[in-house]
């Protein structure tokens, strides 16, 4: 299956038409001499996007970093692959521990598909006080967003000038996934400054990719205009 190329050194290689009508956007995300994935799809597209790569000539073995924005089962399930391999999986408290211990509730898992779900075991686990966190010496940039998860965190590449936020913008919650209205208003507005800040002019989220600072400020001023959808 072709894969989406966002800009150089950026691609989608998995989500509804690239690996299974249930994940969210996976991005490949190419740095010096090792790729990243930012988030993993699901247990059931996973498969799909390992082929994907291979089409890329990318092995599994290249990709040095999986960045799971948040537990949901349609943006991280898959990422279980990744735990017999060196890649280093991250992950933010406490959405760490829901993938680890199986907590069906918070990872959003429909009972369909539950029996299909294996324990993640992330390399690291950010703890939950922990609002920024630096991997290669500020290469990537994980800023804790609570509110859609109390764990979840969006991607910011400072040389690329891209943002990647999955379901952020969905404005989907749920009191089972321990989401806060208040908290997800919060966390949009911090990413609007963000954008400000770091002159950000990609942003991509769960199904699609914005183009141009001010067109991403605008989207996401009207996110907090609208009114979330609990579910």
């Amino acid at each position: 299956m072709p894969v989406i190329t966002v800009k150089p050194g950026v691609y989608v290689v998995g989500g509804p038409q690239l690996s299974h009508l249930v994940d969210t956007n996976v991005y490949l995300v190419h740095l010096k001499n090792f790729y990243i994935l930012i988030d993993s799809g699901s247990v059931l597209g996973v498969n799909a996007i390992l082929l994907n790569l291979m089409e890329m000539n990318v092995k599994v073995n290249d990709i040095k970093y999986v960045i799971l924005t948040h537990a949901h089962f349609h943006a991280a399930s898959g990422a279980y692959l990744f735990n017999s391999v060196d890649t280093l999986i991250i992950a933010h408290e406490p959405d760490a521990y829901y993938m680890r211990s199986l907590d069906y509730d918070k990872l959003g898992v429909p009972r369909e598909y539950a029996k299909f779900i294996n324990p993640i075991i992330p390399s690291v686990s950010i703890p939950y006080n922990r609002e920024v966190y630096e991997v290669e010496e500020g290469e990537l940039i994980l800023i804790h967003a609570p509110g859609h998860t109390k764990g979840f965190m969006i991607v910011l590449i400072p040389s690329l000038s891209i943002l990647f936020v999955s379901d952020l913008t969905s404005n989907i919650l749920s009191h089972k996934w321990g989401s806060c209205e208040a908290e997800h208003r919060k966390s949009i507005e911090k990413t609007i400054k963000i954008v400000e800040e770091y002159n950000v002019n990609v942003m991509c989220s769960s199904y699609k990719c914005i183009w141009l600072k001010q067109r991403i400020i605008e989207f996401l001023k009207q996110v907090i205009r609208e009114k979330p959808l609990w579910v």
